[in-house]
């Protein structure tokens, strides 16, 4: 069923040429979907003790799409790196902005650290998108698969055999 979803994602026409039933395969996906959007809202409802509107802010919707954006829309590591980053940024933010010379108290007129998180996000997005193709993950795993051919030495090639025109014909 993976192999299929990836094949639909990739291209509908090459899937349906293959035998994937493109139409069933979408209606699997949205149903999973569905699934794991309303066990979050029941978890949600659960956690909170009620659900409405105004609990999903803009910034909250913002603030996932970083988390895939910046961890890696591929991998659920990379989803999790990049939730990670977006949750522990401004609490380190507000525990450092003493030290910190261009961070100021809220209120005061300043940039505080929740505007700085923001502002960090936005850059942090753009360096993913133009350097770090597939997210933090991506270029972690990239990362990996280099170490890993540097650790082993490359095998020599072996010589072509050749062949002659009076060889090959009858």
């Amino acid at each position: 069923a993976g192999r299929a979803m990836a094949g639909v994602r990739d291209g509908e026409t090459a899937a349906a040429s293959v035998g994937i039933r493109v139409a069933r395969v979408k209606a699997t996906a949205f149903t999973v979907s569905s699934v794991y959007a309303g066990v979050a809202g029941a978890l949600t409802a659960l956690a909170f003790g009620r659900v409405a509107p105004d609990s999903f802010a803009l910034t909250v919707s913002i603030d996932y799409l970083v988390m895939i954006v910046l961890g890696g829309a591929g991998s659920i590591a990379g989803a999790s790196a990049g939730a990670v980053f977006v949750s522990v940024l401004p609490l380190m933010l507000v525990q450092y902005s003493a030290h910190l010379p261009f961070l100021s108290a809220p209120g005061s007129g300043g940039v505080d650290a929740a505007t700085l998180s923001r502002f960090v996000y936005g850059v942090a997005i753009v360096a993913v998108l133009i350097f770090l193709r597939g997210g933090l993950a991506g270029a972690l795993r990239r990362l990996g698969i280099r170490t890993a051919r540097a650790g082993r030495p490359s095998r020599p090639a072996r010589p072509a055999e050749r062949s002659t025109l009076k060889e090959s014909a009858p």
